[in-house]
């Protein structure tokens, strides 16, 4: 996974105790190299809201916050997969990208659920 310029911008803020922190994860059908200078994602997949995170835990474990997000499978069902990224703003296209992964492909067929789990480290 890539940490982005504006991941650090954003871990510096949560530190210091900024409400403007990723809460939101888009996901994507586009493709490209992933690096620390992408600000959005290639092409992201919904026209709506993002996802908001399920659950967030920044206490449990020192220099760890986790967030896990989920989306349900009738929201899925067609989709094609292939990015992913994390956001402080729920509406597409705004907002800066906290991190941003990129993999193979991921088709769903209205079965299947999704939820990822991001966890960041800050190290001393």
């Amino acid at each position: 996974m890539v940490f982005t310029s504006a991941g650090a911008e954003f871990m510096a803020m949560f530190l210091a105790g900024s409400q403007d922190i990723p809460k939101y994860l888009g996901l994507g059908t586009g493709s490209g190299y992933v690096n620390s200078g992408n600000n959005v994602l290639v092409t992201e997949a919904f026209t709506g809201d993002r996802i908001s995170y399920t659950t967030r835990d920044h206490l449990t474990t020192p220099r760890f916050v986790t967030w896990v997000f989920d989306k349900s499978a009738p929201a899925l069902s067609g989709l094609q997969i292939t990015e992913f990224g994390v956001f402080h703003t729920s509406g597409v296209s705004t907002g800066s990208l906290f991190n941003r992964e990129g993999f193979p492909a991921i088709t769903f067929d209205g079965g299947q659920e999704l939820q990822i789990e991001i966890s960041f480290e800050a190290f001393v």
